[in-house]
C-alpha cells in the first residue's frame, strides 16, 4: 500500500470517528474572472473555519459570456478532497431595470436550477462576506427542514416606506447575502427554470432589491430568519445604527461588509475590516494590496482637509 492510500485509509477513520463534522459542506459563490478576489477571500475564510475533516463541494456560478477562473486558482485556497464545480448559466429571459445593480446579482436564483440533483442543501454568501467563527453551527441550524430559505434579517431604517412593503414584509424581510437554501423544497415550488422566469414576468410590483425582493415575496411563507445576528453581522455603519441592541451578538459567525464602504476600496473603513484582510492578503496580489496601502494612506492624510474644506462650504451657503 502507497503513502497515498494510507493517508486516505486514515482520514476515513478520521471522518468516521466524528461523525458530527464529517459532512459536505456545500457552498454557492458568484466568481468569474474579472471578479474573484472578494469571492475567493469568502471561500479562504469558510475553508479556515471549517473541521478539516468537513470537505466543501464549491459551485461557482457565472454567465455562459463570463470567463471562468482556473481550478487551480480555486485549488490554493482549498484542500485535496474537497470539490470545485464550474456553473455556466444563462441569462434569465425576463427583463428587468436592474438600476445601480446588473444581472449579475440574479445568479445565485439561477443556479438553484442547475445544481446536481444530489444536493439538499446549500450555503449561499456573498462576495463580501466572511466567515469569522465556526460555520457548521450556522449551517446546521438552518431549520431546512421545513422552510426554503434561512437568514438574517435586513436592516433598512427605511424598509416600511417601500411602496413594496404591503407586498414583502408582512414576514420578517431576509437579506440574501447569506443564505441556508433547501434545493429540494425550492424546485418543488419551480421545477425548473422557466417555470421560475413565467412567476417573475406576473409579479404584481416592480421589485427595487431585485434579486432579495423575489426571495421574499416568493417564499414569505418558507423563510426563517435567525433570532439575533450571531450568524450574520453587517459591518457598514448605515445598516449597523438600525440594529437594534438587543439583537446584536458578541461575536458573529458571518461577517457582511454591505453597503458602499468595501473593505478593499479605498475610501471603505468598515468594522471588521482587520478580519476581511486576515483573509485578503493572501488573496489579493501583492501589486493590488501595495496599491491599495499606497493609496489608503494618502486618502487618510487628505481626509482632514476635505472635511475642512466641505466645513467652509457649509458655512458659506
Amino acid at each position: 500500500m502507497n503513502s497515498c492510500d494510507t493517508l486516505a485509509g486514515q482520514k476515513a477513520i478520521e471522518r468516521s470517528k466524528n461523525s458530527i463534522d464529517a459532512v459536505c459542506f456545500n457552498l454557492l459563490l458568484i466568481a468569474y474572472q474579472s471578479y474573484a478576489f472578494p469571492p475567493l477571500t469568502t471561500l479562504r475564510s469558510v475553508r479556515a473555519n471549517l473541521p478539516k475533516s468537513t470537505s466543501i463541494c464549491l459551485y461557482l456560478a457565472r454567465y455562459e459570456n463570463d470567463q471562468p477562473l482556473s481550478k487551480e486558482t480555486v485549488r490554493k485556497h482549498l484542500f485535496e478532497d474537497d470539490k470545485v464545480v464550474d456553473l455556466a448559466l444563462p441569462h434569465l429571459r425576463a427583463e428587468f431595470n436592474y438600476g445601480r445593480w446588473d444581472d449579475h446579482i440574479m445568479l445565485r436564483l439561477i443556479a438553484i436550477h442547475n445544481l446536481p440533483k444530489s444536493v439538499d442543501k446549500i450555503c449561499y454568501l456573498d462576495g463580501d462576506t466572511v466567515a469569522n467563527g465556526p460555520l457548521l453551527p450556522f449551517y446546521n441550524h438552518a431549520k431546512t427542514e421545513t422552510h426554503v430559505l434561512c437568514g438574517t434579517k435586513e436592516w433598512f431604517p427605511e424598509l416600511k416606506d417601500d411602496p413594496v412593503f404591503p407586498y414583502l414584509h408582512e414576514t420578517d424581510y431576509i437579506n440574501s447575502g447569506s443564505l441556508i437554501i433547501n434545493v429540494k423544497k425550492w424546485l418543488l415550488k419551480f421545477p425548473n427554470l422557466p417555470s421560475f422566469e413565467t412567476a417573475i414576468s406576473r409579479l404584481p410590483f416592480c421589485p427595487g432589491a431585485i434579486d432579495q425582493d423575489l426571495l421574499n415575496y416568493f417564499f414569505a411563507d418558507s423563510k426563517y430568519c435567525f433570532p439575533d445576528d450571531k450568524y450574520m453581522r453587517f459591518c457598514d455603519g448605515y445598516h449597523f445604527a438600525s440594529i437594534p441592541k438587543s439583537y446584536r451578538a458578541a461575536k458573529p459567525i458571518i461577517l457582511h461588509f454591505a453597503g458602499t464602504h468595501k473593505p478593499w476600496l479605498v475610501a471603505g473603513r468598515p468594522r471588521y475590516r482587520r478580519v476581511f484582510w486576515k483573509y485578503g492578503k493572501c488573496v489579493f496580489p501583492k501589486t493590488l494590496r501595495n496599491t491599495y496601502l499606497r493609496k489608503r494612506s494618502i486618502y487618510i492624510i487628505q481626509y482632514p482637509v476635505r472635511m475642512i474644506r466641505r466645513f467652509l462650504h457649509f458655512v458659506r451657503d
